[in-house]
Formats: structure tokens, C-alpha cells, sequence
């Protein structure tokens, strides 16, 4: 069996994503809404940052953006920032947001919380 592919311009894919995870070099950031994602759970390392109120986000100081999701706020320039949603559909939109905010290295987890807890299940 070929070698999986991690991960291309715009996508991180599962081996990839877990790899990131592993290595700790990652910036996931759960953009489904605070309800769905408490009760579904969280990928580790993840955090979350409801679909709409990323633009704002983006824009906040560092500090505002820390006190309000508890998180440091991700660099334009990062190159490990992944947003990941339930399905693809909401994080594909995220990674639209953010590289249109500057955040031009940003990537996207198609398989979205779905695709973890099948794996993960395996």
C-alpha cells in the first residue's frame, strides 16, 4: 500500500493530522458551534472557536483573543493552523475567513470530528 498523503496546499488529512497532534506542532481550532462541540467532544489539542465569530477573532489583540478562548492567538505567519469543523463544510468556510484576514498558511481538516471518531474507533 502506498505511503498516505499527509497533507497538501490547502488540507491536513488524518495521518496528518494525527502526526501534528503527536508532535505537538499544531493550532487545531473547532469551529463548530460551543453545543455541538461539548457534546460531541473535542480532538485533542483542539480548541474552540464557533464558525461565527471567527472574523472577529482574528481581529482581536492578542490578550482579548487569550482571555476570551484561553488560547494564545495564532500569527499571520503560523504554519500550523488547522481549522476542523463536524463534517468539512464549516471549516472549509473558516479557511476561507481566515486567508482572507492574512492568516494565508492556514489549512483545513476536511474530514472534520466525523472522520476522527471513526479512526480513532479502528
Amino acid at each position: 500500500m502506498a505511503d498516505a498523503v499527509l497533507e497538501d496546499e490547502n488540507n491536513v488529512y488524518y495521518p496528518g493530522l494525527v502526526k501534528r497532534i503527536e508532535s505537538g506542532d499544531i493550532q487545531l481550532i473547532d469551529v463548530r458551534g460551543k453545543e455541538e462541540a461539548l457534546g460531541q467532544g473535542l480532538i485533542p489539542k483542539s480548541f474552540n472557536l464557533p464558525f461565527g465569530e471567527l472574523k472577529d477573532a482574528l481581529n482581536l489583540s492578542d490578550d482579548e483573543f487569550k482571555s476570551k478562548y484561553g488560547q494564545s492567538k495564532p500569527s499571520k505567519t503560523d504554519t500550523n493552523i488547522v481549522f476542523h469543523c463536524g463534517i468539512g463544510k464549516r471549516s472549509i468556510k473558516a479557511l476561507a475567513v481566515a486567508r482572507a484576514e492574512g492568516y494565508s498558511l492556514a489549512k483545513n481538516f476536511p474530514g472534520g470530528y466525523k472522520e476522527w471518531a471513526e479512526e480513532t474507533k479502528k
